[in-house]
């Protein structure tokens, strides 16, 4: 079985770069290759043995995302959706929405709201993002007073980088270190701390008290190594994850740095609390990963399915 995986792959990002070593690690039996997402000529797609669409693709920039529809009637191999995000359907989307539905032989996305903005279709299945299958090992013990930040470069909209490391010093009372998740990251925080490693390293994260992150997945790495987090809301799927972690006011807008102490000292009042609780969700995000890995992965090796399994429709989180 080789299949093909379409997600933001080649871009030396932390995120992307852990869902492939999920992937491959998890999916036995199978052999993907992992390709951009960009709308591959169907003759390419069907030199493989399924198509799988993962991470947060669904989005009106990605051309596959609006013109589904019509590219998927040339794919005669399988397709299913492992941990897909949708950030937003508009108008041009609405086709290729409803053909991604209709077309996947499953389809696990990774938040409520990506299912309801698909249409709250009952074969569709709600589970956490793909790594919590494999999540990273949890923190020791904690180092006092450690603040990890991660930053990203955004050009959509206007926003003072230098009003976040400064929030973050005046949060962290022992050292306050840069999270780096791939050069997109390094480019913003290295005009702030020297040295400022490029690659992604988990352990930036994993001995820090807390946590303060832009990326989605310096939020889902936090929460899987038991560190609590405070999330930059730079995109809703930000916002979605710290609501389904049961956490909805640590998501700050990307204007509100001023804020950041404070939620950091309540962190520290209740950290005990907080890891305890981070522990017992991540158990049930981590079952509900595998169980749906095993699920498309079985799905994938017999070629497609004709129908989704009645046990996994419609189920969340829990």
């Amino acid at each position: 079985m080789r299949p093909c995986v379409l997600g933001w792959f080649g871009r030396q990002n932390g995120g992307d770069d852990r869902i492939a070593e999920v992937l491959t690690r998890r999916l036995s039996g199978c052999h993907p290759s992992f390709l951009p997402f960009t709308p591959l000529p169907p003759e390419v797609v069907n030199y493989f043995d399924a198509v799988v669409l993962t991470a947060g693709v669904w989005q009106p920039r990605n051309r596959l995302a609006r013109e589904f529809h019509r590219w998927c009637r040339g794919v005669h191999v399988p397709i299913v959706a492992l941990g897909l995000g949708v950030e937003e359907v508009t108008p041009e989307m609405r086709a290729a929405s409803a053909a991604l539905v209709e077309r996947c032989d499953f389809l696990w996305v990774r938040d409520r709201e990506s299912k309801r903005l698909l249409g709250d279709h009952p074969a569709i299945v709600v589970g956490p993002d793909v790594t919590w299958a494999d999540p990273l090992p949890a923190a020791g013990e904690p180092r006092p007073g450690v603040v990890a930040l991660n930053l990203r470069r955004w050009r959509r909209r206007p926003w003072r980088p230098e009003a976040w490391v400064d929030a973050a010093r005046r949060s962290a009372t022992a050292e306050l270190r840069p999270w780096s998740f791939g050069p997109e990251d390094w480019i913003v925080l290295h005009d702030f701390f020297d040295p400022c490693p490029k690659a992604f390293d988990a352990a930036a994260g994993r001995d820090a008290e807390i946590v303060a992150g832009m990326r989605l997945h310096s939020l889902i790495f936090a929460a899987q190594m038991g560190v609590p987090a405070v999330g930059i809301a730079y995109d809703p799927k930000c916002r979605r994850f710290l609501a389904e972690l049961e956490r909805p006011q640590l998501a700050l807008d990307l204007d509100q740095a001023d804020r950041l102490p404070q939620l950091v000292d309540g962190l520290r009042r209740r950290y005990a609390a907080e890891r305890e609780h981070l522990a017992a969700i991540g158990r049930r995000f981590a079952r509900r990963a595998d169980e749906l890995l095993a699920e498309g992965g079985r799905i994938l090796r017999r070629g497609g399915a004709a129908r989704r399994p009645p046990d996994l429709a419609g189920r969340a989180l829990t």
